[in-house]
């Protein structure tokens, strides 16, 4: 068997020692994001896939108007495009959310509001949403 020298059993050592300390800033970093998270982890996806749903319900809406205004030439109220055929929604809002269309001739704009979080329960943020005929989409604190 080979026996290392001691400068080439130094240099393993120095790389080892490297490695252990790379490996304990990682695990640091990794303990410190984790201890950041808000202590409810569920409130924060949900929201996200709240905010994913009504932003699609809202393209709808605009694409459903779009097309009921090509065919009659004005713009229509969500009940019309519900019951027309027009749009498939089922419900006029989603977990909270209500949909208004606000319109004025061909122009018009789908706005999704959210009654403030009851008293005691999670504090969620619920922005206010907005979408124009042009598809340009706002959100509102």
């Amino acid at each position: 068997m080979s026996r290392l020298l001691p400068a080439q059993n130094q240099n393993i050592m120095r790389s080892f020692a490297g490695l252990l300390a790379a490996a304990a800033v990682a695990l640091g970093i990794c303990y410190y994001y984790l201890h950041s998270l808000p202590s409810d982890h569920g409130t924060l996806a949900r929201q996200s896939i709240i905010d994913t749903g009504v932003k699609n319900d809202l393209i709808s809406i605009v694409q459903a108007e779009r097309a009921y205004i090509v065919q009659n030439g004005t713009c229509a109220s969500l009940d019309e495009l519900t019951s027309t055929g027009s749009l498939s929604m089922t419900q006029s809002g989603r977990e909270g959310y209500t949909y208004v269309i606000a319109c004025s001739g061909v122009n018009f704009g789908v706005t999704a509001t959210h009654p403030p979080a009851a008293a005691g329960a999670p504090a969620t943020h619920y922005p206010t949403m907005s979408i124009d005929q042009s598809m340009q989409f706002r959100q509102s604190d």
